[in-house]
Parts: structure tokens; sequence; C-alpha cells
């Protein structure tokens, strides 16, 4: 880690693994966020100051019992991040470790920006974007970080990872041109034999993942589930953006709609858009909380650097255990 995080006195070896149970647990609470995109030094200085303040309130919590100098019990608290901290593994690394550092466990799932290659040597360091996100699972599993279904004080975790098609737009006209505008179409290189289908379909890179993520969608799970993906599962949620008439195109992805709906999850959190909101479609509520990049918040939503925080998701109250 570089010397944002020796400055926290933060290393992978402080930090401990943290272990799930499946006893249900009153307290026990979900948060989300998605984008945070720590590489911009705005971003990394908000949300370190978020966790820092997190971390004294815990102990002083934890210490204290509150004023009364009796030492309690906190509530055990999870940490969804749907995506896209950076394209450069140093980056994830260090705020994975951050975000650790307040919250009893952290799940994780990469975005299309962990799947970027470097814009100078692309092919430098990873053959391709896949063998990149082998390695993004990899740098979690050495962290503690969870990137596979895990049962958390009761409620299920179930990261989906995906990538997204213009089929997902039943719109889609296709003559219509749009790669040009997007970055990820000159960043991001799959193996040409990803599929069957051959790298050349829309629809090769999701289903990809989809195949990927068919045996944790399908199986039943003995608990509330709380699911997250980087892309959007459902059209409805397709936010109105006039500059962006071809976003339709590239946030989500046939297969991930279907995965979620055979999944029925209580809650699904997703990314990428960086339209925050909250929505309930076929019995599911959908949240996104994403921090976008300082440019965004400068333009539209000026109010959101002072009132931004990992949004709650799931809380298992007193009376709601057995």
């Amino acid at each position: 880690p570089d010397s944002r995080l020796r400055e926290m006195g933060l290393a992978s070896s402080s930090l401990p693994t943290p272990t799930p149970t499946g006893t249900p647990l009153p307290g026990t609470s979900v948060f989300a966020v998605s984008d945070l995109h720590t590489d911009e030094e705005a971003n990394w200085k908000l949300i370190q100051s978020l966790i820092n303040e997190k971390v004294k309130a815990k102990a002083k919590v934890e210490e204290g019992g509150g004023g009364s100098g009796v030492e309690v019990e906190v509530g055990k608290e999870a940490l969804i991040v749907a995506g896209d901290i950076s394209s450069d593994l140093r980056v994830v690394e260090e705020t994975l470790l951050l975000l650790q550092s307040a919250y009893d466990a952290v799940s994780f799932i990469p975005g299309n920006n962990e799947l970027r290659l470097s814009r100078r040597h692309p092919h430098s360091t990873f053959r391709d974007s896949i063998e990149k996100y082998d390695a993004v699972l990899s740098l979690c599993s050495r962290l503690g970080v969870h990137t596979e279904p895990f049962q958390f004080f009761g409620v299920w975790i179930v990261p989906i990872a995906s990538w997204y098609s213009p089929t997902f737009d039943p719109f889609w006209d296709e003559s219509h041109s749009y790669q040009k505008q997007w970055l990820d179409f000159r960043r991001v290189h799959f193996p040409p034999d990803l599929t069957a289908k051959g790298a050349k379909s829309p629809e090769a890179y999701g289903d990809y993942f989809h195949h990927l993520m068919e045996e944790r969608c399908h199986r039943k799970y003995d608990g509330p589930v709380v699911s997250f993906s980087h892309f959007l599962p459902e059209v409805s949620l397709v936010p109105m953006i006039k500059k962006h008439n071809s976003l339709s195109l590239i946030v989500g992805h046939p297969g991930l709609t279907k995965l979620v709906r055979s999944l029925k999850p209580s809650v699904h959190v997703y990314g990428h858009t960086h339209v925050n909101s909250v929505s309930n479609d076929h019995g599911v509520t959908y949240v996104q909380n994403a921090l976008g990049h300082p440019r965004e918040r400068a333009v539209f939503w000026r109010a959101m650097e002072a009132t931004y925080s990992p949004k709650l998701v799931y809380h298992l109250g007193a009376g709601d255990a057995p």
C-alpha cells in the first residue's frame, strides 16, 4: 500500500479476517456504496474522512458504553461495494483496506473500471480483461474481502458479476453506432474465444459472466438475501440523461435480469450510472448509492458531497430474530 495507507497505520497484515456466522443477531446491518473512484484525490479524502469518523465513533461506543463506562456489544455491520473503485489495483487494495477498518465484513464485485487495462501498455501486465478480473478476485481473497455468497449473521449477501450488452434495451437498433463515446471500448479487451458465440457477439461478454453466476443465483438460501451487481438488472432502472442517449446500451444485460429475478432477493444493490435511487420492481427493492466523480457532484448535485455516506439497505431488528 502507498503512503495514503501508511499515514493511517493500515496494512493488510494488520486487519483481522472477519468470521461471518449464520446465527441471526439483532442489530445486524448491511450498508452499500458503489462507484467510489478513489483514484480521484477528492473522493479518497471524502471516503477517508467518513471512515475515520466511523471508526472513532464505533470505538467510543464499544469502550465507553455510550458514556456509561460499560463495554457494549455493537451490532455487526457489513459493507457492499458494488464495483468501480479504480482501474489501478493498488488503489483497489488501499480502498478495500480502508473500508475493512470500519466494517465487520466487506463484499466487492468488480465493475467495468476494474477490467480496464493500462492506457499506455494495455497488455503489459495482463493478457486481457478476464485475467485482470481473476487478479481482482485473488486480491480480495488475500485481503479477506468477500466475492462469493456468504451468510452474515442471518442475512445472505450475494455478489453477482456481470457485463453489459446493447440487447438489454429492447428497442436497440443494430445500425446505431454507440461505441466511440465510451472508454470501455478502448480499454477493456476480452479474449476472442470467450464464448461459443465469439467475441463479436454483442451479448458474448455478458453471457460469460452469466454462466459463471448461474449456480449462485439458482440455489436456495436459508434466510433473507441482499444481492448486488455493478450493472443494472432491470431496464426500468435506466435513468433518463439527455446527453447520453445510448446509455441503455452499456448498462445491463438480459442474462443479469434473469439471474436476479430467479434469485428473488429482498434487496438488490447496483451502480454504474451514478444516479442514486431507491425503487421497487418485481417484489425487489433496488438501491443505487454511487459516489461518482467530483465533476459530477460539482455540476449536478453539489449538496451530495456534504451528505454522502454508505446507505443502510438491510437491518435486523430485535423483533426480527428468532
